[in-house]
């Protein structure tokens, strides 16, 4: 249903109506992969699905079964980059490769292979690539909701340099008066001008 709603509106998914009600479907995609959403979601939904029909089978061939999907669904997405970002496309892909290498390696437990010191190593590279692909997600999230914070509230993030100069004190501040005449707010101490006037001091006049 939702992909023939996208191909029945494909001429209009950069209008305002359609990507209030449909936006959510193809929002960071590339005009050529608007679709590629629903292609995400039948995958998983596949995946699923070969996990459930293929019970029967023996673990290694439903390993290798699932490997070959995985396989076949990282060259897809290399094939087709369908986000506009590349930062995007660079962690979908790595999303299929590190579940493909956990699959892989989880082989030597099911076929129980190996030794002991064998199996711990195994471990840790699966360990590692889990890690490593979870703190690069951390990082480029963390990076990504900066920056959306820098564009909704820029006052706050911009330099000293760039943000607000303080109003400045009354006594600085000149005021218009009611006949247009511009009378400068200063201390007592300094003179006053006024267009009508020569220059008075409110200082007292030396005696002579």
């Amino acid at each position: 249903g939702a992909l023939f709603l996208l191909i029945h509106n494909k001429q209009k998914l950069l209008e305002v109506d359609t990507k209030i009600k449909y936006g959510f479907l193809y929002n960071g995609y590339k005009e050529s992969s608007f679709f590629w959403e629903l292609i995400i979601s039948y995958r998983k939904v596949t995946l699923a699905a070969l996990t459930v029909f293929t019970q029967q089978w023996n673990q290694n061939v439903q390993l290798l079964v699932a490997i070959g999907f995985i396989i076949f669904s990282v060259f897809l997405h290399d094939r087709q980059a369908p986000f506009i970002k590349h930062e995007l496309n660079e962690m979908e892909s790595l999303a299929l490769i590190v579940p493909g290498i956990t699959l892989y390696f989880g082989l030597f437990y099911v076929s129980g292979g190996g030794s002991g010191s064998t199996r711990i190593f195994i471990f840790l590279i699966i360990l590692f690539s889990n890690m490593s692909f979870f703190l690069l997600w951390l990082a480029r999230s963390g990076s990504g909701f900066s920056q959306f914070l820098k564009r909704k509230m820029p006052a706050i993030f911009a330099p000293k340099f760039m943000r607000l100069a303080p109003l400045p004190k009354m006594d600085e501040v000149e005021e218009i008066s009611a006949d247009n005449t511009r009378v400068a707010l200063v201390p007592e101490e300094m003179t006053l001008e006024t267009p009508n006037s020569t220059l008075f001091s409110s200082r007292p006049k030396p005696k002579l």
